[in-house]
């Protein structure tokens, strides 16, 4: 199972996951964003909605690092209004995982 998730460090130190989430309704119904305590819990989050039990081995792989210019204003609340909010609903050909983290880096 390939599944992307966004992982965000604030300037403040603080650590969020951001990626599409299943419900009991559909395999990826909602945009979820969560604030983890380390780098560590966000990339074991991603795996658990990847189907990796706790402990278990998978490759991750690091896809695109970047870091905002201290020039630009991002703030996690402008995530949610610009980016998450106008995500749509999920689709697994036409706007999914990937589709979502490529859309959070170009808003970077």
């Amino acid at each position: 199972v390939t599944h992307w998730w966004v992982e965000i460090e604030t300037r403040e130190g603080h650590w969020y996951i951001a990626q599409w989430e299943p419900t009991k309704r559909s395999p990826g119904d909602r945009l979820f964003l969560r604030r983890k305590q380390s780098k560590s819990d966000v990339t074991n989050c991603g795996k658990a909605i990847a189907g990796a039990k706790k402990g278990e081995k998978k490759d991750i792989t690091t896809r695109e690092i970047y870091t905002c210019p201290k020039e630009k204003i991002r703030t996690i609340g402008s995530l949610i209004d610009e980016c998450m909010e106008k995500q749509g609903r999920y689709n697994l050909v036409g706007n999914n995982c990937q589709h979502f983290g490529l859309n959070v880096y170009n808003w970077i």
